[in-house]
């Protein structure tokens, strides 16, 4: 399991430094008007994936894993909602601009359509993988995406191609991984059968998810909508963003927990080991927290330093502004997401999860016309925060009732502790006037942090180095003699 979770979070991490630089980029090439355009088409593609295809990806994690399992039969009606939800997509995308409904550009639209179904298959094949305890084969393909939306969008929007050349290099960065896969893992897609009995079994399990990808992409995604028709597109831009640096690195930790140990945790509950299972999702979220939260102390303490350091000119003034409200936001969904979470999908209450986000989307809609005219896009961001925090809370008090989440109390007090006792160096850095003065201020700060994990055994961090040195001493002890 050890193994697995370092795989999983260093492709995470690695494929977040990826993004993250796609961000510094690409707000270097473009201006705050042609970013606005490629992440609403993104936020839109991601939206949709949310909305029509997350429920196939939750039931291949959910299914797959455990003796008791059903991968196969999973696996084939899980291509089977791929195909059906993609022709009635792609049917009524044609319908709309047949009608007169949609006025967007059509090399745009084209992109955005083919972006949404090559998104949604690879983050299906990627769970495939996921499940199937298969962690180097993700991390090839997660990290090829990763790095060939940087190298293929960059290339294009430098040679002056604008949104279209970004757009373009997404949709190849989906694309060429799956064609690896095929290529060079003998990634065969499974026999098409439309069994009934277990598509309605995935679709029992993973539909309500999709409302609760509905109420997500309302709550995380609309305000950049609103932003756009409120304000203006290049706000929306601004706004987007220190959003997507946000996710791309709080949520990306987080998610890289998850990925390493909900396998351990799905399976272990369906072979009901109920002991292990609380022990995997211990262990995920003192990862999380251990590696999310110094992350957030330096984005939110130090926002004008790191906005300088990540984003163009444009984007400093309104980065810096914006950031500690996000960071807030993507910690409290990391937290609804990767945790939470567990208390609706392991007992398989998925449509009270539902009817919870969905009201947090409708609390975050009039939030945000109600805040946005006076703050702009701080007033997008306190929206979220409201709405994640709402939701969160709620979903506390209702799992409660039927399934007791551990939490690691001693971990999260070490790092809380940890992270207080470097914010001195880390508001230091963020009032620097020149970056490097102010990145020479976080290395107390970091090491600060890692020197307390190690002194209070945070998620066994002392434990684990000792171990593994006086495993290599012992192997290396018979070479000397």
């Amino acid at each position: 399991m050890l193994r697995s979770a370092g795989i999983y979070f260093a492709t995470r991490v690695l494929a977040a430094m990826f993004a993250l630089l796609a961000v510094a980029v690409f707000t270097r090439l473009v201006p705050p008007e042609t970013y606005g355009v490629y992440t609403l088409v993104m936020s839109t593609a991601i939206g949709i994936f949310a909305v029509a295809y997350q429920w196939l990806r939750a039931s291949v994690l959910r299914f797959v894993p455990g003796k008791n399992g059903m991968p196969r039969a999973t696996l084939e009606a899980a291509l089977a909602g791929y195909l059906v939800v993609s022709i009635a997509l792609t049917l009524i995308v044609a319908i709309a601009v047949a009608i007169g409904l949609v006025s967007i550009d059509g090399a745009i639209l084209a992109l955005a359509v083919a972006i949404t179904l090559l998104y949604a298959a690879m983050e299906i094949v990627l769970a495939c993988w996921q499940a199937k305890k298969k962690p180097v084969i993700y991390a090839v393909l997660t990290l090829g995406r990763a790095g060939g939306v940087l190298v293929i969008s960059a290339g294009l929007a430098l040679a002056g191609f604008g949104a279209v050349g970004l757009l373009a290099g997404a949709l190849l960065a989906n694309a060429l991984p799956l064609l690896v896969a095929r290529l060079f893992f003998a990634a065969r897609l499974p026999e098409l059968h439309f069994d009934r009995t277990h598509l309605r079994t995935i679709a029992s399990f993973g539909l309500p998810l999709g409302l609760v990808g509905i109420g997500g992409t309302i709550i995380g995604l609309s305000d950049r909508y609103l932003i756009a028709w409120l304000i203006g597109v290049d706000a929306a831009g601004a706004y987007a963003a220190p959003y997507d640096l946000a996710q791309r690195s709080l949520s990306v930790l987080m998610l890289s927990a998850f990925l390493a140990y909900s396998p351990h945790v799905f399976g272990s509950w369906a072979d009901d080991e109920h002991d292990k299972c609380h022990e995997a999702i211990r262990a995920q979220l003192s990862l999380s927290l251990a590696f999310s939260l110094p992350v957030a102390i330096v984005m939110a303490a130090a926002s004008p330093l790191v906005s300088s350091i990540l984003f163009g000119e444009a984007f400093h003034e309104s980065a810096a502004s914006v950031l500690p409200w996000i960071v807030l936001a993507s910690l409290l969904q990391g937290i609804q997401s990767y945790y939470i979470s567990y208390g609706f999908t392991l007992p398989k209450r998925a449509g009270t999860n539902a009817a919870i986000v969905i009201g947090g989307a409708l609390l975050n809609l009039p939030l945000n016309l109600l805040l946005i005219p006076p703050l702009g896009i701080v007033g997008a961001a306190i929206a979220t925060i409201a709405s994640y925090a709402t939701v969160l809370a709620v979903s506390i008090m209702v799992t409660r009732r039927w399934i007791h989440l551990p939490w690691p109390v001693g971990d999260t007090v070490r790092v809380v502790l940890s992270c207080l006792a470097a914010l001195p160096f880390v508001l230091i850095a963020g009032r620097s006037t020149s970056i490097l003065h102010g990145l020479l201020w976080l290395v107390p700060a970091g090491a600060v942090i890692l020197a307390l994990y190690a002194a209070s055994d945070t998620f066994g961090l002392r434990t684990r180095v000792l171990g593994a040195l006086g495993r290599t001493r012992a192997h290396n002890a018979p070479e000397r003699k």
